[in-house]
């Protein structure tokens, strides 16, 4: 499918500049690296966790609720998709941690850890994540246009096999 692609190369081309324009940070040792690890872990599960969980399962259980489905299968799917989602985010928070290790301070994540274990930086995490959700659903629809048109003039300009929307559906 061409639009992963194009996405990836316009993030690339847009990233590119900014990244060359700063210089790496010296290896930490592997005594400080592990600290910084540690560290990043306990800020994914602050910020990221239980609280991403509970929001994502709040929301399939209001989806399937909307759905035509009977209630049984609703309970069934939104009891196994959460189920399945937490193994994702499991994984997942352990893949960013190298990237939350390189991207914070060791200051940056303690004042972060410190302030997010707090009840009111546990109601912006939670606050947060919401939001998120809510801007993803509210973007879709003009992704959605937006990529129709993108990939229009994509065919306009470059040769699509078919036509008219068959074309616009290959990409």
């Amino acid at each position: 499918m061409r639009v992963p692609a194009v996405i990836a190369a316009l993030s690339l081309a847009f990233a590119t500049p900014g990244l060359a324009q700063t210089a790496p940070p010296a290896a930490p040792d592997s005594a400080t690296r592990q600290q910084n690890l540690d560290l990043a872990g306990q800020y994914l599960e602050l910020t990221q966790g239980s609280n991403l969980s509970k929001v994502v399962s709040q929301q399939l259980e209001r989806s399937y609720g909307r759905s035509e489905m009977p209630a049984d299968q609703q309970a069934w799917l939104a009891e196994n998709m959460a189920l399945a989602f937490d193994d994702v985010l499991g994984a997942t928070l352990r893949d960013m941690r190298d990237d939350v290790a390189d991207r914070f301070t060791r200051e940056e994540l303690q004042a972060a850890i410190a302030f997010y274990e707090t009840p009111v930086g546990q109601s912006v995490a939670r606050k947060d994540l919401e939001l998120n959700m809510m801007m993803q659903e509210a973007m879709m629809p003009h992704l959605v246009r937006a990529m129709a048109a993108l990939s229009e003039k994509f065919c306009l300009r470059f040769e699509c096999p078919g036509s008219g929307s068959a074309a616009i559906k290959q990409f």
